[in-house]
């Protein structure tokens, strides 16, 4: 129970955004805050071009802001919750998306021409497809670096962004880069 604690952690903090902008409109997108680091220090080598690709979209939890405080006491010593742990289905039952906002995740990956696939996890909706398809469904750029090691790697070459009506919904987009 430990280890999903902390893998929500570590995906919701490393990923961490969400929230609409105040002006958005229909069929307008809003970029996924925290999704772009900055161009990496490396040369731009072109498009990276992958038959397959698969990425993890980071779902909001139900009650994100009670789950930050209870994940503090989780670790303060001085708390009564001090390393009292829920249990995986416990966790899940207080804080997954709800059935509809996966589904709506759901439907829109599925339109922009990408299959989902099983997770273990209901914070995580996987989705597989082209680099293209991939890139699209976010409308953000995937390019190939060369580091100055000689080692190359793909990253996102802008930030990710999501429908302003998923903004809440999505936290983050794992395997971008």
């Amino acid at each position: 129970a430990a280890a999903l604690v902390g893998s929500v952690v570590l995906s919701v903090g490393v990923v961490a955004g969400g929230g609409t902008d105040a002006g958005a409109t229909a069929g307008a997108t809003v970029p996924i805050a925290g999704s772009y680091l900055g161009a990496p220090e490396a040369t731009d080598l072109g498009p990276y071009v992958a038959s397959v690709m698969g990425v993890e979209v980071v779902l909001a939890p139900s009650d994100g802001s009670v789950m930050t405080q209870e994940l503090a006491a989780l670790y303060d010593p001085s708390s009564p919750s001090y390393h009292k742990w829920l249990t995986r289905g416990a966790f899940a039952g207080r804080f997954a998306p709800s059935a509809s906002v996966r589904g709506s995740v759901v439907d829109y990956l599925r339109q922009q021409g990408l299959k989902v696939v099983a997770s273990a996890s209901p914070f995580l909706v996987r989705a597989v497809g082209t680099s293209a398809r991939v890139a699209g469904a976010f409308a953000t750029t995937i390019d190939n670096y060369g580091a100055a090691n000689g080692q190359t790697f793909f990253a996102d070459a802008a930030p990710a962004r999501v429908p302003a009506d998923l903004a809440g919904a999505v936290d983050g987009v794992i395997g971008l880069a």
